[in-house]
């Protein structure tokens, strides 16, 4: 019974993040909804670490993809994207890489979870920070 919660609660968060890493255009309709992506994938880490994996892989583009709305700018191709990101944000970039290369799944939520303080233009400790806002908002640049 458990076993089969947690794999429906992982599907439901997977498929939301899944939808915005696939569509390029799309907005995320709440700034909420990173945060409690976020959040979903923190409860998974433990129980099933792929999924929360799985999971966070689609909320660091959905991240990546509102700083970009955030400053005006449209989303470059795939191909593309972490060169572009480097050439206009480079601790952004590497944030991004950190995130989307941790070899598990706790460390992949920590870097995300640096990742959008970055994004917002906080400061970020070495040892990441851990609690995020109900809000997110994104500095215009």
């Amino acid at each position: 019974m458990l076993a089969s919660k947690w794999s429906r609660f992982a599907r439901q968060g997977a498929h939301a993040a899944a939808h915005h890493a696939v569509n390029g255009n799309a907005r995320l309709s709440s700034n909420c909804e990173v945060p409690c992506l976020l959040d979903q994938a923190a409860s998974l880490v433990d129980a099933d670490p792929d999924s929360a994996a799985l999971m966070l892989e689609g909320v660091v583009m959905a991240i990546v993809e509102q700083w970009y709305g955030a400053q005006d700018l449209a989303l470059p191709d795939r191909q593309c994207l972490l060169a572009d990101l480097q050439a206009r944000a480079m601790p952004l970039a590497h944030r991004v890489r950190l995130a989307l290369r941790a070899p598990h799944a706790r460390a992949r939520l920590n870097h995300a979870r640096a990742l959008v303080a970055v994004a917002r233009g906080d400061a970020v400790s070495s040892a990441c920070q851990h609690a995020l806002p109900q809000r997110l908002e994104w500095p215009r640049r």
